[in-house]
């Protein structure tokens, strides 16, 4: 965040996205399928992020994450919705290689 806050232009505007914890129920489904398969996370992986960088995953979490690098009038807002996709375009993500799990 210090790095965005350093990039962008005065009075600019950042927006950014925050996948909450826990996960919701369809993401924590991808995980659920991986541990059932047995998949062995490889070495060069990381398992998520280093305790001093972590935070808590929801609006004030995030809000204090962007206040602590210095960006001002900092607000957040959890979105939801109904996600409704095929099977195949779920796991698209995945096995096109997105993410921990698309790597493992």
């Amino acid at each position: 965040m210090a790095e965005l806050r350093r990039v962008v232009k005065p009075d600019g505007l950042i927006a950014s996205t925050l996948w909450a914890m826990p996960p919701a129920p369809g993401q924590a489904l991808i995980g659920r399928a991986i541990r059932a398969a047995g998949a062995v996370r490889p070495p060069g992986l990381p398992a998520g992020l280093a305790p001093e960088d972590a935070f808590t995953r929801d609006e004030n979490g995030l809000t204090e994450l962007l206040e602590s690098a210095g960006l001002r009038e900092a607000t957040c807002e959890t979105l939801h919705w109904n996600h409704r996709a095929s099977i195949d375009e779920w796991w698209s993500g995945p096995a096109s290689g997105v993410a921990s799990a698309g790597l493992m």
